[in-house]
């Protein structure tokens, strides 16, 4: 445990075997369902992305990798990268951590992390999606460097009505420093 005034040590890893029934609580949870609605994970989708997770993920630009985002060793929350179908963007980052872990900079941490990932394989840009009235998620991002691009306007499934999404950006600076060799 960090001592005061010290951020955990935060990773995104492969979702451990033995994490997937934490996984689940959080992804499940009325918390993350009620902020991130356009997530519809289902557990056979949840299982496979897991399952995928723990293999080598390091996979072609059209699988969606999912990596668990953990703080000193603990499983905290999950992020994700992989092609953004609904607006036509190369890769979107997405991500939500567990009650617990809102307002301590997890999210923040875990999406430099990602970054980083991007960088290496020589990935310039993220795009995020957020709900306009997901204000934690909006915030976070706004914090984080993305600059908004705009909206669109998305049904989430079995809705009839489309709901208003600010679409995000973020450059990242490409060196021979931070680029797999």
């Amino acid at each position: 445990m960090p001592s005061k005034g010290e951020s955990p040590v935060t990773s995104l890893q492969p979702i451990r075997e033995i994490d997937e029934a934490r996984f689940f609580e959080i992804a499940t949870s009325s918390h993350v369902t009620s902020r991130l609605p356009d997530w519809q994970m289902t557990m056979t989708y949840a299982r496979r992305l897991a399952a995928h997770s723990r293999a080598d993920f390091l996979s072609p630009a059209d699988q969606q990798l999912l990596f668990g985002i953990y703080e000193d060793g603990e499983l905290v929350g999950a992020l994700s990268l992989g092609p953004d179908y609904r607006c036509d963007y190369r890769v979107a980052v997405g991500f939500f951590v567990g009650e617990a872990y809102t307002r301590r900079g997890s999210a923040g941490r875990a999406i430099d992390e990602a970054e980083k990932i991007a960088a290496a394989h020589g990935i310039d840009q993220l795009h995020a999606l957020a709900e306009a009235d997901n204000l934690p998620s909006v915030t976070r991002l706004q914090k984080s460097g993305f600059t908004l691009l705009g909206e669109c306007f998305l049904r989430r499934d079995g809705e009839r009505e489309k709901r208003r999404n600010l679409l995000f950006v973020k450059k990242i600076c490409l060196t021979p420093e931070n680029m797999v060799k």
